[in-house]
């Protein structure tokens, strides 16, 4: 046993890792399954027929309803020897309800993902000792719904219909008092650190959760504009999640969607109707804060396993960022030059077409002659890691991308590009270091190839365009009048003095040690007390040379 410890605490990292990635990978099946049931196509119809403020609202709202689970975990902390941040039970706690609402794999995903979070610190019997206390209670609230429901059906009338259902309502009702009673009588060692405020702390919780839950799901209907008593919905809605805790199907996922839609055809709620209601309350109580959930997840995975390859993943990943951002703005400025410069000969272009659209467009001949030339000098910069690049290149950006948004017809092809531009130009941030630019003869040559062609060819189609010239082009490839020629060629010479701005900005301040003489005294003393090496004598042959 004990060389089977020493081997498992040995390997512990990859092991948690490993156990990280499962539960990834479970969760991307389950996914699948639930995205697999849904209708693309009527679904597009549900949302088609909401408001804008209406789906805002869901979603905002849908948010909301998840934090009071976030109880749970600021609880389940108090019983553990390790203090963690209330971002970090935020964040994780986050994961863990999203994951469990939508997944929940019997309390063992929760469990699971609870252990992994906070079990920094802590043995395994504190762990599983802290899960077990809060979990008592994490159906406390449904209990007290259960305790209104019934006041609402045998004391005010109201869910008559549902009265046949009062054994599981009765069931669900004992279960907080009994718990309650349960954890007072018990002397044993694992409740004794289990006070009344806590247990009072985490059954608000919980009903704050169960009760959460119901508003969001009259909301929804309310929101569909439905004309029904929605007093009668909370029997329903309570009777409904009964069923779904009892049958232990994640989530509740079809035996509390058929109580709710036969229980909604009650009151007279046509079946697609209660469909669309249903299908909205899982997709923003459920769907889209787990997606939110698996984002965090996946960053927190990405974290650990980037710590455990002493971020060679994180270097890597800031690297091809810059990358793809430098061939990105250099890309949409050569575009941009091409379409100012021959703008008749591209649009008929199948390649040109094809590529546009993943390009920045500016409705000004004059703006995209400059922005052009202005991207594939701060694209330079970011080749040459140059820290003061970044927030130009941010603001030129974020222009571009709203202008281009605003001018050009929507699609969700240029809104995804444009978020994955946003991203790139995040991570690329702390790749660039440099305090100054300092300028090859590689960059200097491609960029000046760049506007040496441009004013070339931009030239030779002005002089075409002249009637009185030997040069003679179709004139469907030319400007249509040589006045808009001349306010192209006026944004070229801007262009080339923003291009020279630019450089001189971004290879600005060279360091004071550079123009300093040359010190053979100081050489010679570092030698005479360091020692010297093959290469000493080049300090005395570069001021030579210099």
């Amino acid at each position: 046993m004990a060389k089977l410890k020493a081997f498992l605490d040995k390997r512990m990292t990859i092991i948690k890792l490993i156990f990280v990635f499962s539960v990834l990978i479970f969760v991307v099946r389950q996914l699948a399954k639930i995205v697999r049931q849904i209708n693309g196509e009527e679904f597009k119809q549900i949302l088609a027929n909401q408001s804008d403020l209406s789906l805002l609202l869901m979603l905002v709202i849908g948010f909301v309803s998840i934090l009071p689970m976030l109880i749970y975990d600021f609880s389940i902390v108090r019983f553990l020897p390790t203090k963690f941040s209330p971002w970090y039970i935020v964040k994780s706690g986050w994961v863990v309800n999203t994951f469990t609402n939508l997944l929940g794999f019997g309390g063992l995903l929760g469990a699971s993902l609870r252990a992994h979070f906070y079990g920094k610190g802590a043995s395994r019997k504190q762990i599983l000792y802290a899960i077990s206390k809060v979990a008592l209670f994490l159906i406390s609230g449904l209990s007290l719904l259960c305790f209104v429901a019934l006041i609402m059906i045998f004391g005010f009338g109201i869910g008559q219909t549902f009265s046949h259902y009062w054994i599981w309502l009765l069931g669900g009702a004992i279960y907080f008092p009994a718990v309650f009673v349960f954890t007072k009588l018990n002397q044993s060692d694992f409740f004794h650190d289990l006070s009344t405020k806590q247990e009072l702390v985490m059954a608000t919780g919980s009903l704050l959760e169960w009760s959460s839950a119901l508003g969001f799901f009259v909301l929804v209907g309310y929101l569909m504009g439905l004309p029904i008593d929605f007093a009668a919905v909370v029997p329903i809605f309570v009777v409904a999640n009964v069923a779904g805790v009892v049958s232990m199907i994640p989530g509740g996922l079809g035996s509390f969607d058929i109580f709710i839609i036969i229980g909604l055809g009650f009151i007279g709620v046509g079946r697609s109707d209660a469909l669309v209601w249903i299908l909205l309350y899982r997709t923003f109580y459920y769907l889209v804060p787990f997606v939110v959930g698996s984002a965090l997840f996946v960053h927190d995975t990405g974290n650990k396993i980037n710590t455990f390859l002493d971020n060679l993943p994180q270097i890597l990943i800031r690297r091809f960022a810059q990358i793809l951002l430098t061939i990105f703005m250099y890309f949409s400025g050569i575009m941009m030059l091409l379409f100012a410069t021959v703008p008749n000969v591209v649009i008929v272009n199948r390649l040109y077409i094809r590529l546009f659209p993943y390009s920045i467009f500016f409705v000004s001949h004059i703006m995209n002659i400059i922005v052009a030339f202005l991207l594939i000098g701060l694209a330079s910069g970011v080749w040459a890691r140059t820290k003061r690049a970044f927030w130009p290149t941010v603001i030129v950006l974020i222009i571009s991308v709203l202008n281009t948004w605003f001018n050009e017809a929507f699609t969700w092809r240029m809104v995804t590009l444009f978020l994955l531009i946003l991203v790139l130009l995040w991570l690329s941030r702390k790749v660039l270091y440099r305090d100054r630019m300092a300028n090859s003869w590689g960059v200097l040559l491609f960029n000046g190839s760049l506007f040496v062609i441009t004013f070339i060819g931009y030239t030779l189609v002005g002089i075409a365009a002249n009637p009185h010239t030997p040069l003679h082009f179709d004139k469907a490839y030319l400007f249509p009048s040589q006045a808009a020629w001349l306010v192209g060629f006026v944004g070229l010479v801007i262009a080339l003095l923003v291009l020279f701005a630019v450089n001189r900005y971004l290879s600005a301040d060279r360091p004071s040690w550079l123009y300093e003489p040359f010190d053979a005294e100081r050489v010679r003393n570092v030698i005479n007390k360091f020692g010297g090496n093959e290469n000493s004598h080049l300090a005395v042959k570069g001021s030579l040379k210099m």
